[in-house]
C-alpha cells in the first residue's frame, strides 16, 4: 500500500493490474488514458498533477528508473534537470525517486499551459515483481519568482541611466 498523501478526505484507488492502492483528495478530478494505461489525478486550482502507470513489463527498479524517465521526456516534459536519485524502502515496498524540472510538453489537466515551467517528483515503488511509476507536477513558482526578479533589477537600471 503506497500512501502518499496525509489527507483525511481522500479516495482509495486501486491499480487493478498491480493490487497498488493510492489516495487522491475527493475532491480532484481524474481521468483514465487508455492509450497509455495511465490514471491521472488533479486539483482545478492547478496546483498539482498526479499520473499513476505500471507498466506490465518492467520487473524492477532499475530497469523501471531509464523508463520512467523517457516516459517523462516522450509525453510530458523537455529540457529535463534531474536532481540526485533517492533509494530506500517506503510501507514495506522498494522505492526510488527523483526530483527534477523543466518545461511543459502539454497543457494539464490541472491548467497550466504547455511552456511553463514545471518541477517535479517521479517514484517507482515495487513489491515482487510488480511495479507501480508514479509523477507529481506542478508549476515552478521559484522559477517564475525569480526571472520577476530579474526583470525588476533590470527596470531599476534603466531608470537609473535615464536620470
Amino acid at each position: 500500500m503506497v500512501r502518499f498523501l496525509g489527507l483525511s478526505e481522500a479516495k482509495e484507488w486501486v491499480y487493478k493490474q498491480t493490487g497498488f492502492k493510492f489516495w487522491l483528495p475527493d475532491n480532484w478530478k481524474t481521468n483514465w488514458s487508455q492509450e497509455r494505461s495511465c490514471f491521472s489525478g488533479w486539483d482545478e486550482k492547478g496546483k498539482m498533477e498526479f499520473d499513476f502507470f505500471a507498466p506490465t513489463k518492467i520487473r524492477n527498479l532499475n530497469t523501471a528508473a531509464q523508463y520512467l524517465i523517457d516516459e517523462i521526456d516522450d509525453w510530458w516534459i523537455s529540457d529535463i534537470q534531474l536532481g540526485n536519485v533517492h533509494k530506500g524502502n517506503i510501507n514495506g515496498l522498494s522505492c526510488l525517486y527523483v526530483e527534477g524540472k523543466g518545461i511543459s510538453k502539454r497543457q494539464s489537466y490541472a491548467g497550466w499551459e504547455e511552456g511553463a515551467q514545471i518541477a517535479f517528483i517521479a517514484a517507482i515503488y515495487q513489491k515482487d515483481t510488480q511495479v507501480l511509476m508514479m509523477v507529481g507536477y506542478a508549476p515552478d513558482e521559484k522559477e517564475e519568482v525569480s526571472k520577476n526578479e530579474i526583470v525588476e533589477d533590470d527596470n531599476e537600471e534603466d531608470d537609473n541611466e535615464e536620470d
